[in-house]
């Protein structure tokens, strides 16, 4: 449903980037370290530790037709919530640099 908030998600967009494992010192992408710097994407976005109200999906982007350029690396996606069983639960298909919690 538009507007409930447990719908809401991260999406990427064709020719964007998002790189994370940074500490802030580093000045080229390569020298970034994403499990000693951990960047989250969390679905926790209600009353914390409380799954109930969690978001379905953190990260979602079926349907976008994304190109090679849309990259989501070293990061860590945690606290979903996909218990809804009308709403398709989709899989990442390259998991590269991605920790799944």
């Amino acid at each position: 449903m538009p507007g409930e908030p447990r719908t809401v998600s991260f999406q990427l967009r064709n020719n964007v980037a998002i790189y994370g494992g940074f500490n802030g010192t580093e000045t080229d992408v390569t020298a970034r370290d994403w499990r000693k710097n951990p960047t989250i994407l969390s679905g926790d976005i209600g009353t914390q530790g409380d799954n109930t109200d969690n978001a379905y999906h953190v990260f979602y982007h079926a349907g976008l037709n994304l190109n090679d350029k849309a990259i989501l690396d070293g990061v860590t996606i945690k606290d979903g919530n996909a218990n809804d069983s009308a709403r398709s639960h989709n899989r990442f298909q390259d998991k590269k640099n991605i920790l799944l919690l």
